[in-house]
């Protein structure tokens, strides 16, 4: 079975815990409100289990603090402690220069080199796409669609050593 990729992983579990959160806090209304009802008329037993369903959102809470915890720990994880990996046979799909502040650059001689965020999004053999940093410098040096080996360190992109585009890639 394939593993469920870490960003939609992330999602599920806080959609799912946001999801079981609602429910378990309309399911607890929903069940007091019927156990009102029943001793109105003298059901007995009924008020037992009228707090059941609010387990619900304490296991949705759990999902959604563990999703954001996870979410979080992979954004914000220091990269220098990855290990560094080459991985062959990658291709970049693009590159993204922008300010600090999220304005695009088009143009790196238009703004302050400390200032430009660089992005690589590259996809790589097994069909995964991701998105890398890296210096300004080397995002000049390689251009969209370029084939090559990758090496990197976490979500910092080291280096691209351009390689021969294999003949299933050519386009007639």
């Amino acid at each position: 079975m394939d593993r469920i990729p870490l960003d939609k992983l992330v999602a599920l579990l806080i959609v799912g815990g946001v999801a079981l959160i609602v429910l378990g806090v309309v399911g607890t209304v929903g069940a007091t409100w019927l156990a009102a009802g029943a001793s109105l008329v003298g059901v007995p037993g009924v008020t037992d289990w009228t707090g059941a369903p609010i387990w619900l959102s304490g296991v949705g809470a759990v999902l959604a603090v563990a999703g954001a915890a996870l979410g979080l720990r992979e954004g914000y994880r220091p990269d220098h402690r990855a290990p560094i990996v080459r991985l062959e046979a990658s291709s970049v799909v693009s590159i993204l220069l922008q300010t600090k502040d999220g304005r695009p650059v088009f143009e790196l001689e238009h703004a302050e080199p400390d200032d430009v965020d660089c992005y690589v999004r590259v996809l790589h053999r097994d069909g995964r796409r991701v998105e890398y940093r890296t210096d300004p410098a080397l995002s000049q040096a390689i251009g969209e669609g370029a084939y090559g080996a990758v090496t990197a360190q976490g979500r910092w992109l080291l280096a691209f050593e351009p390689q021969p585009r294999p003949a299933e890639f050519d386009r007639a």
